[in-house]
């Protein structure tokens, strides 16, 4: 596994399931969803509000359309292809990655320099969506 592989077998991981049906087709499963919201059939931002309490800083890590919502709702969003010219769009601030080598980097420097604090939009919109249920 890609969770293994790269030491984080400790995070929960959320993906929607294939199946096989009797007759041997691919059955996809998408038990994630979110009834108010068809943006994506896995709902991250679901995930990040669960998962999350008020003390956490949330750190996002994403490259695709689908994780546009849950990245506005984080303090730290690392970001590329898609979801890069996503934050750069809506001036939602994000550092750029290319693998998980740079993430870590990243985190080690903003906590050395004591710079790992919550991002406010983010803090407001993950209470809003809270409090929306």
């Amino acid at each position: 596994k890609i969770s293994e592989r790269e030491n984080f077998s400790d995070f929960n991981i959320f993906c929607n399931k294939l199946t096989f049906s009797a007759e041997g087709k691919l059955c996809p499963q998408f038990p994630y969803t979110d009834e108010e919201c068809n943006k994506c059939a896995n709902c991250k931002r679901n995930h990040i509000i669960n998962s999350s309490s008020d003390d956490d800083i949330t750190i996002y890590i994403g490259d695709g359309w689908s994780d546009t919502c849950a990245a506005e709702h984080c303090d730290f969003i690392f970001a590329k292809r898609s979801l890069l010219r996503y934050c750069e769009q809506n001036g939602v601030p994000y550092f750029q990655f290319e693998d998980f080598s740079d993430v870590k980097k990243i985190v080690d420097q903003l906590y050395n320099k004591k710079k790992i604090k919550k991002r406010h939009q983010a803090e407001l919109k993950r209470k809003d969506a809270y409090m929306q249920g």
